[in-house]
């Protein structure tokens, strides 16, 4: 029976174990799917360097093709052993070098990405910058300068209103791909299609992953019949955004989701009907110029182009403001997370901001919220008390009525479903 070895901590993509049979010359290893062990078998083929274990070649296959029981070697179980874990770790050490060398080249890709990106965006973004407040006292809440501070701490400023440099931007996504496509993140997707079909508003505020599989499930809905320009999907990932604008399934929005609820406060309201589409003077030049038309955003702007070339990417902004009839936050953080330090980061800000700026339709709307229960923060049921008084408090402020319906609950994360609508001013 193979002697199963604790697999070592190094850069092989979905190994988990390694086992190794000494008087069979034979290490086999275990990846979490057959997809992982056939990409390590296509990255070792020739001309990689050969292997060799005490003087013989050694094949790197299936273990179907190359376990024989039978076999046996007449050299003791400590050298089989010592040559057997050289084999290996040598294979590992020479993917470790692929690897990195890879990581390397993508981190250069992503970087020029974002920096093309980012310069679009300060240039569509530069007449919103105001230079008299203090940028910050806006992104963190607070300066270090204090009552010496040149510059004005306006409580009233957004994250619009500081540059684009100072936004929250980043290389890696801190959304896990698998995730997409779990069976439990499918059943909150359907029960989001189903809580949303009898809403008037059939605009969606997602935050999705790359592969946009709760957009797919919401554009999916035969009853709603949502076109690509009734979905916005923010992401603060230069990665992720371009995967999902590629997709071509909905407004990708380049910013964190507080950035787009700021952006879209700031846009000239619309008195057209929750039906209805506009688009901005620049949304026709696009489209004259051989754009989608047919999926113009409602709130203004053209659909940027797909692919991945950012140097004829559009850095896409509602024209005119959109208000949506599901909002669905799926975070990866705790209810707590960028609290008092980053308020691109916080969840709770991001609720706050929501109700605010008049993000969800009065005449009703589905805000839907998931969050991740630390194994060092707050008990669950002290999470999800203090998530209930945050969105009652600030719904209230906004008057608007709430009722907290259907909840999810998978290991360390909770699903939370919250119907809203209008509620009388008061007098």
């Amino acid at each position: 029976t193979p002697t199963p070895t604790p697999t070592p901590a190094l850069g092989v993509p979905g190994l988990e174990n390694i086992a190794v049979s000494y008087r069979h010359r034979c290490a086999l290893l275990e990846f979490q799917t057959a997809e992982r062990a056939r990409a390590f078998l296509e990255w070792y083929a020739p001309p990689r360097p050969t292997l060799t274990m005490m003087g013989a070649a050694v094949d790197v296959c299936l273990a179907e093709t190359a376990f024989d029981p039978t076999a046996q070697c007449q050299d003791t179980d400590e050298l089989c052993r010592t040559a057997a874990i050289d084999c290996v770790n040598a294979m590992i050490r020479e993917l470790e070098k692929h690897e990195a060398e890879q990581n390397r080249v993508r981190r250069v890709q992503k970087k020029r990405q974002q920096r093309v990106l980012l310069r679009e965006m300060a240039a569509a973004c530069a007449s919103d910058v105001r230079s008299e407040i203090c940028w910050d006292f806006v992104k963190f809440g607070r300066c270090k300068r204090g009552a010496s501070c040149r510059f004005v701490h306006d409580v009233d400023a957004t994250v619009a209103e500081i540059p684009v440099a100072m936004r929250l931007f980043t290389a890696d996504d801190t959304f896990p791909e698998e995730r997409e496509g779990h069976a439990e993140k499918t059943a909150v997707n359907d029960a989001i299609v189903h809580a949303a079909a009898s809403l008037e508003n059939k605009r969606c505020l997602v935050l999705d992953g790359a592969n946009c599989m709760s957009t797919r499930a919401l554009r999916a809905c035969t009853q709603a019949h949502r076109a690509k320009g009734d979905v916005v999907v923010p992401n603060s990932c230069t990665e992720t955004y371009l995967a999902i604008r590629a997709l071509n399934e909905c407004l990708a929005f380049h910013g964190s989701l507080r950035a787009f609820i700021e952006c879209n406060a700031r846009a000239a309201p619309s008195e057209a009907a929750v039906g209805s589409a506009t688009c901005s003077p620049e949304a026709s030049a696009l489209a004259g110029a051989g754009a989608d038309t047919a999926n113009m955003p409602p709130g203004g702007g053209a659909r940027p182009s797909s692919g991945h070339d950012v140097s004829d990417s559009t850095f896409w902004r509602p024209a005119t403001r959109i208000v949506f009839g599901v909002a669905y936050l799926d975070y990866c953080s705790s209810l707590y997370a960028g609290r008092g330090t980053d308020v691109e980061k916080s969840p709770l800000d991001d609720i706050a901001a929501l109700f605010a700026r008049g993000v969800l339709d009065p005449a009703g709307a589905l805000l839907v919220i998931t969050l991740a229960i630390a194994d060092d923060g707050p008990p669950r049921a002290e999470v999800l008390s203090d998530l209930t008084e945050h969105v009652t408090q600030h719904a209230a402020r906004a008057n608007v009525a709430v009722e907290f319906a259907k909840r999810f609950e998978f290991g360390s994360t909770v699903v939370q479903f919250v119907s809203s609508h209008a509620t009388s001013p008061p007098i």
